[in-house]
């Protein structure tokens, strides 16, 4: 059961209503352009050089159907982090028409649209320039300074004439380089995602069978996706992605109020933190990063794995990789960070329970269907009424109340006044005195033991005389 919650969603205006005060109290957050340009480029050629290898390690595949299966696979994990199915592994259609009819019905849509939307650019811009600082600040350059963009310029070259030198070296092409490197992003995608080790027999057969489980799915995916308004989750992920940049580099939560008065503070501490031991030389570590780049490309492990999967017909299995429908992804990704970032569940895999109708109840759901069951069952127990035993009065008059009591039922065809004093008798007689013990259910603890003969039922034999009057007893002296 899926259940999409109405209190998350009604939830989420308010918890981004901070935003336009701390975007307003932030002031400007624009940088060097050059800068950023040159970070850009530098930040490129040190992946370049990463990507370097040097082992002649051939790879028969496509690298665009590789990045294809290994987009695919990226994108199952998503939906099973946002939506919680796993839609590669068996038929999860009766689940997503179920979730497209609770969307359907839902305000999630109107939640969206109630954001402020018009912070998304500053926020985008803060988070640009706090992510470069820190980038920079991990290449040893202080991206804030005069000379910035001199240096990281220096470092890109640097580090782009390393990676030809490494390929030229080795006789590996660039294209080659690539090939590899998609194989290796591909090899281990599929094993985070889909559960399938390339490297062992019968990962392609496994691969295979989910694909196959996908491909079943896809109608149920596509029929989801046309309920959903993708630029609007487009808009809603970017807003996310920069509350997340932003607080990943400056460590300030920009939906708690305040916030934004602190931007520029934790951007001057950021651009002075730049230590003179990170500035080192370029060809040094990215000769080191290629030798560890190489050692690794040239293990045997790698070489058996790209031959099993030939031989397994993995270039069969790259021709006909599904893509998911983009919305449908967007809106996994979306509901992955709600939760992640905000603690929000939209999506709750279980029944509502009465308190969820209760606006005041704070997030997350308190209930779900087997909890609130084995709750209810609990409490039931616990406000049971118990039964009591029978109230017994015993008094060391007993003997004579009990007497006096059916002597007053058998003087019924006297006088009037008589009456009414053997009904006060019998009344003053059942009353314990001052000083005797009264026990509820039990004997008494003081005075002597009730007769275990058993009192006359009504009708069953000639009526006993009645006895004497208990000592102490008195009439009572009330007259009517």
């Amino acid at each position: 059961m899926i259940c999409v919650c109405a209190q998350s969603i009604a939830a989420l205006p308010g918890l981004f209503s901070p935003l336009p005060a701390n975007v307003a109290a932030m002031g400007s957050v624009n940088g060097s352009a050059g800068a950023q340009a040159a970070l850009g480029a530098a930040l490129a050629a040190q992946a370049a050089a990463n990507a370097a290898v040097t082992a002649n390690v051939a790879v028969p595949f496509n690298v665009s159907a590789m990045a294809a299966l290994t987009a695919t696979a990226n994108a199952v994990g998503a939906l099973r982090l946002g939506l919680g199915m796993n839609v590669a592994g068996g038929n999860c259609a009766p689940t997503l028409e179920q979730l497209a009819q609770s969307l359907a019905g839902s305000a999630l849509a109107k939640a969206l649209g109630n954001l402020p939307m018009s912070t998304l650019s500053p926020l985008q811009a803060l988070a640009q320039l706090a992510g470069a600082i820190a980038a920079a600040n991990a290449m040893g350059v202080g991206l804030m300074s005069a000379n910035a963009a001199a240096q990281l310029n220096a470092q890109a070259q640097a580090a782009a004439n390393a990676a030809a030198a490494a390929q030229a070296n080795a006789g590996v092409s660039a294209s080659a380089a690539a090939s590899l490197q998609a194989f290796m992003a591909m090899q281990a995608s599929l094993a985070a995602n889909l559960g399938v080790n390339l490297g062992a027999a019968g990962g392609v057969g496994m691969l295979g069978a989910a694909l196959g489980n996908l491909q079943s799915n896809m109608s149920a995916l596509n029929a989801l996706n046309g309920l959903l308004n993708a630029a609007l989750l487009t808009q809603t992920l970017a807003l996310m992605s920069a509350l997340s940049g932003i607080q990943g580099a400056l460590g300030l939560n920009m939906l708690t109020p305040g916030a934004g008065a602190l931007v520029q503070s934790r951007l001057a501490s950021l651009s002075r933190s730049v230590s003179p031991s990170l500035s080192r030389s370029v060809s040094r570590s990215a000769s080191k990063s290629l030798s560890k780049s190489a050692s690794k490309a040239a293990s045997k492990a790698l070489n058996q794995a790209v031959s099993r999967a030939y031989n397994e017909g993995l270039g069969n299995a790259l021709s006909g990789v599904p893509i998911l429908p983009p919305a449908t992804l967007l809106l996994a990704y979306l509901l992955n960070k709600l939760l992640g970032q905000l603690g929000v569940g939209i999506l709750q895999y279980s029944s509502c329970g009465p308190l969820c109708l209760v606006s005041s109840i704070s997030l997350p759901c308190p209930f779900s269907a087997a909890d609130f069951a084995e709750d209810f069952a609990q409490a039931a127990q616990q406000l049971a009424v118990p039964e009591l035993p029978a109230v017994q009065v015993t008094t060391n008059a007993q003997s004579g109340a009990s007497e006096s009591s059916s002597a007053s039922s058998s003087a019924s065809s006297g006088s009037s006044a008589s009456s009414s004093a053997s009904a006060s008798g019998a009344a003053a007689a059942a009353a314990p005195l001052v000083g005797e013990a009264v026990q509820l259910g039990g004997a008494p603890k003081t005075g002597p033991k009730p007769s275990a003969t058993p009192a006359p039922q009504p009708g069953a034999g000639p009526k006993p005389p009645p006895p004497p009057d208990a000592p102490g007893y008195k009439k009572s002296s009330w007259k009517k």
